[in-house]
């Protein structure tokens, strides 16, 4: 189909003649009119409607098929965004749990290893040893976290 110019064919439609076509009959045969006056707009709307109509359509069906599909994609981003949102919540809510939890652990261990001198590696009881040597692992553990990603 051949490139058309809008602003063209708009004055070609304003140029027209408002008032309906119309046929009249006559005996038995129908005697078409068109317009009642061929004037030169009339003749050259009529002349270029054939051609403008469906290319304008045309158009108008393409935009409208552009517009939806990019519609269509924003309110799919737009869903997206809101579920990406929505589950970025609850994994800061998830990491201030576990935040809380680690602070608590370190507290306890802290209190633990130093509350006397028997986690603090200065026990000398044999049984004991292994628990004061995993409390100073899993408080050197901490400690390293919270350095790694603090």
């Amino acid at each position: 189909m051949p490139e058309r110019d809008w602003q063209k064919d708009w004055e070609l439609c304003e140029k027209a003649d408002p008032e309906p076509w119309y046929a009249e009959v006559y005996a038995q045969r129908v005697m078409p009119y068109i317009c009642e006056h061929a004037t030169p707009g009339n003749v050259r709307f009529i002349a270029e409607a054939r051609s403008a109509l469906p290319y304008w359509l045309q158009r108008v069906r393409e935009l409208e098929v552009k517009w939806l599909a990019e519609t269509e994609e924003k309110i799919r981003l737009r869903y997206t965004k809101t579920q990406l949102e929505e589950e970025n919540a609850k994994l800061r809510q998830r990491v201030r749990k576990l935040e809380a939890q680690v602070a608590a652990m370190r507290e306890a261990l802290e209190g633990l290893m130093y509350s006397d001198g028997h986690f603090r590696g200065e026990c000398s009881a044999f049984r004991c040893h292994p628990t004061c040597e995993k409390a100073r692992k899993a408080l050197a553990a901490l400690e390293e976290e919270g350095t790694n990603h603090g």
